[in-house]
């Protein structure tokens, strides 16, 4: 696969590697004089449009959001761009007494498929990674194998930022055992991951990895160097490097469409 200059990408060929992420809920809307619902709505409607431009290699929404997406990819005959939902999100309930997170989770995949995603993003709480714990090896097993059994692309959420390297260690063989197909290094509600933490990820875990997590114009050349090895060239694989970015693509239009960065 032919190799690219990392600082001389373009948005298009960034945007090749990027999930274009919106996970906002009404909660985030909370003070817009809109009020919550139709500022979120708005919001919303407005992402579905920047999909179709910005040209991602994959949109990746909430399970609820799904079917919208998929609706509006195909009024533009966009097939080409994937769909990945984020279940169990941010952080599923799995530790407290009686907890139902795991068929909540399952269900969220369920309706994901059903409405057209083929990639599910599934995250783990913060501070509570253990793979010998059965709970975690339960519920991990057991969203890994319903995403698989569907055919679908599965994306591992970990907050690397808040682990440290004995867990970090911990996870990957954990993630690999179970063939899971990326490790995404943020939900974007904790601590972001650092370009050397990116490093140490991609040099360890040699399936696929989707930097997340405060990624934006400023840092995104760091961290694709970083993920491949502190090189300055980079294959636009998105089956092995994703970005995951709410604002990325946007801040690389305005700055000058097409031009080098």
């Amino acid at each position: 696969m032919e190799k690219y200059t990392i600082k001389y990408l373009k948005a298009e060929q960034v945007a090749s590697i990027t999930d274009y992420i919106f996970l906002k809920t009404e909660d985030a809307f909370i003070k817009d004089p809109l009020g919550a619902v139709a500022a979120r709505e708005k919001a919303f409607k407005e992402f579905l449009s920047q999909v179709v431009i910005f040209n991602p290699y994959a949109a990746c929404v909430r399970h609820f959001d799904v079917s919208k997406m998929k609706e509006a990819l195909d009024n533009n005959h966009r097939d080409d761009i994937k769909i990945a939902a984020a279940v169990g999100f941010p952080y599923p309930d799995i530790f407290s007494r009686n907890s139902s997170q795991l068929q909540i989770t399952i269900n969220e995949i369920d309706i994901a498929y059903q409405c057209g995603a083929r990639e599910i993003d599934f995250v783990l709480p913060r501070n509570k990674f253990s793979p010998n714990g059965s709970i975690i090896k339960n519920y991990v097993e057991s969203v890994n194998n319903s995403i698989k059994n569907k055919g679908m692309l599965s994306k591992l959420i970990l907050e690397i930022g808040e682990l440290d390297e004995k867990e970090i260690i911990s996870a990957f063989i954990f993630a690999d055992n179970l063939r899971i197909d990326f490790l995404k290094t943020s939900t974007g509600y904790a601590k972001n991951p650092t370009p050397n933490l990116v490093h140490f990820v991609k040099k360890n875990f040699h399936r696929g990895i989707n930097i997340s997590g405060g990624v934006n114009l400023d840092n995104y050349q760091e961290f694709l160097s970083a993920a491949n090895n502190y090189q300055g060239e980079i294959e636009l694989d998105p089956l092995k490097i994703r970005l995951g970015a709410s604002g990325l693509l946007s801040q690389l239009y305005q700055k000058g469409n097409n031009d080098t960065y």
